[in-house]
């Protein structure tokens, strides 16, 4: 069971500015952290990878490799079709690569949490998602008629959004994970 978030700030009356936000600070944190795993292993280049699929590497004996760091090894694919050795750490700073969100569209993503195993390699990502204008869609009760699903600039302009930004809560690097809660 996933330990209670204790340790947030609540903004309780954000701004479009401020939700928008929300992605190009986790854009900047990914390439951030991409960039210091990257670095923190110089025989390995992270760029040469695009779809990031692994085996964990094993010993003769079994047991998992490891690095000198103490991290298990994997076998990933390059885009060449090359098959190279890395660490937990950089696996993981590849998937987080994958994850850059679309800062020009009309849907904010918020709240990301890596679904991690047991090892500690991530292997998805969950994350929710809100249009900033009011959309209108069928009525799933009746085909005549249509429903109005809130946009993020009404809540706003409602005083019915928080933007909550915790802290210490991510599995890599200092992200502070920021999601929206909507009030109706």
């Amino acid at each position: 069971m996933p330990k209670k978030c204790c340790n947030y700030t609540d903004n309780t009356s954000p701004t479009v500015d401020q939700v928008k936000a929300i992605e190009t600070t986790w854009n900047k944190f990914i390439n951030d952290y991409f960039k210091a795993v990257d670095d923190k292993y110089p025989s390995t280049d992270l760029t040469i990878f695009s779809d990031p699929v692994s085996t964990v590497l094993r010993n003769s004996d079994g047991t998992v490799k490891k690095n000198g760091n103490g991290q298990p090894m994997f076998k990933v694919e390059d885009d060449d079709g090359d098959m190279l050795e890395l660490a937990r750490e950089e696996l993981n700073a590849l998937r987080l690569k994958s994850l850059i969100w679309d800062t020009d569209d009309t849907e904010i993503s918020h709240n990301a949490t890596p679904i991690v195993d047991k090892q500690g390699v991530m292997l998805g990502m969950t994350m929710n998602g809100h249009t900033l204008n009011d959309i209108t869609l069928p009525d799933p009760d009746d085909a005549s008629k249509t429903i109005v699903a809130k946009g993020i600039t009404t809540y706003i302009s409602e005083g019915k959004l928080t933007l909550r930004t915790h802290e210490g809560h991510f599995r890599f690097g200092d992200y502070k994970k920021e999601e929206l809660i909507f009030t109706e």
